[in-house]
């Protein structure tokens, strides 16, 4: 489709790298739009896990369409050159840091296990190093608020508290007898 919009020369390189974006993002919004919210913790595993497959793909699909080389602009006069690669990460950051937004809200909404999503986080990060844009170190503020947050309210006075009366509550003591046995 590329191929046959440059021929037709209806856009420009960079509105033809600019109405790519738009049409991924626009299809790769939908896909995330669709994982259930209902469960913080699946909501999250299942957007890593859709965001991790497809920007990928994204990544790879412009690379190999728009090549940086610039071999498709020759007799283009380099005043109305643009940085194309400035567009691309500027789309590619602006995607990991609606990730980032979703992953503060979910652990923000009372995911206790931690280490699955840390690893899960982590592998994301890791993958997109092979693109040149390992987001890894922005995991660990994140992670670490979630991580101060859920050990202050356990600290709680009051809500440790709750949590033993919950506890003791949730016991069933029907079957202890009722007074101990008389001594002979």
């Amino acid at each position: 489709v590329i191929s046959f919009l440059r021929r037709m020369d209806v856009f420009g390189e960079t509105e033809l790298r600019l109405k790519f974006l738009q049409a991924r993002e626009s299809w790769l919004n939908s896909v995330v739009a669709g994982v259930p919210k209902d469960d913080p913790y699946l909501h999250l595993t299942r957007t890593m896990e859709v965001l991790r497959v497809h920007l990928f793909d994204i990544v790879t699909q412009y690379r190999s369409i728009f090549s940086d080389d610039g071999d498709h602009l020759i007799g283009v006069a380099s005043v109305n050159n643009f940085d194309n690669r400035l567009l691309f990460t500027s789309w590619l950051s602006k995607k990991v840091q609606e990730f980032l937004k979703i992953l503060a809200s979910d652990l923000e909404s009372g995911i206790n296990s931690f280490e699955s999503i840390l690893g899960q986080a982590m592998y994301f990060g890791l993958s997109f190093s092979r693109v040149g844009f390992d987001f890894r170190p922005l995991l660990a503020p994140i992670f670490l608020k979630a991580i101060e947050k859920q050990f202050a309210t356990k600290l709680d006075s009051q809500a440790a508290l709750k949590n033993v009366s919950e506890s003791l509550a949730s016991l069933d003591f029907s079957r202890l007898p009722s007074s101990p046995p008389p001594l002979p």
